[in-house]
């Protein structure tokens, strides 16, 4: 079993060509709960290239300043990227397996 994990991350604004990368899971199912504790919304996406541009809108997840929380399931490699609009933003994040598997004694 992965241990869990919890961290809080600056993330970059939309078009800036460097998305952050909130997590990206391994050979397992993983579940990532993301909270947005900024003042701007915040743009989640499975593939870092579409919040490359300014103007974000389609592949993404729209976490705004009312809409603060969400839990996204990771397929195994697939990973969760975000990018704020305007100057940027901040979030906090909890992962830990989707699946938890427990080794039998």
């Amino acid at each position: 079993m992965q241990n869990s994990s919890v961290n809080t991350l600056t993330v970059p604004g939309t078009g800036t060509g460097n998305p952050a990368t909130l997590f990206k899971a391994a050979d397992i199912p993983m579940r990532i709960a993301v909270s947005n504790i900024g003042g701007n919304t915040v743009f989640l996406a499975h593939d870092p290239s579409t919040l490359s541009v300014a103007n974000v809108f389609t592949n993404t997840f729209q976490l705004t300043t009312t809409n603060r929380d969400v839990v996204i399931v990771l397929a195994p490699g697939q990973g969760l990227y975000a990018a704020g609009l305007g100057v940027g933003g901040t979030v906090s994040i909890a992962v830990s397996e989707a699946l938890p598997v427990g080794t039998s004694s």
